[in-house]
């Protein structure tokens, strides 16, 4: 494959994956189906490249997915435990490889009390001997 035939596919790739994200919006939040126009477009950048099937798509570096971070937070808020968000940062990185600051978790910490994430109540109090806060899931 050329470098332009592989630039190609990067963007095709890119192109499925984002109508799959519009049709999964569109189904879970009105009903309805992605366009027969979009699909169409899809399958003709496709009958460019040679490719017959989604399941020929070109090994790509993986992108992170919408929400990560929350998820990441979520995750390690579930056990119960109080953290500080430096705390939070920490074991982000340690678990996941990625850093991250106190202000992005303490963002993530207001997203996931929104309807958009879940409506998570998340309990806030001062950590005793200091004036740090820490925040932690109630179930």
């Amino acid at each position: 494959m050329t470098s332009k035939e592989s630039l190609m596919a990067y963007w095709l790739h890119r192109a499925v994956r984002e109508l799959e994200y519009i049709q999964c919006v569109e189904n879970c939040h009105s009903g309805l189906c992605a366009t027969s126009e979009g699909a169409e477009i899809v399958k003709q950048g496709m009958a460019v490249l040679g490719q017959t099937d989604l399941a020929d798509e070109p090994i790509l570096p993986k992108e992170p997915t919408v929400g990560t971070l929350n998820s990441w937070v979520l995750a390690l808020l579930a056990a119960g435990r109080w953290y500080a968000p430096w705390e939070l940062c920490r074991e982000i990185q340690l678990r996941y490889l990625t850093m991250t600051s106190d202000s992005s978790i303490t963002a993530r910490l207001r997203d996931l009390r929104k309807p958009r994430y879940g409506s998570h109540l998340i309990e806030k109090r001062i950590r005793e001997g200091s004036r740090a806060y820490e925040y932690r899931i109630v179930r």
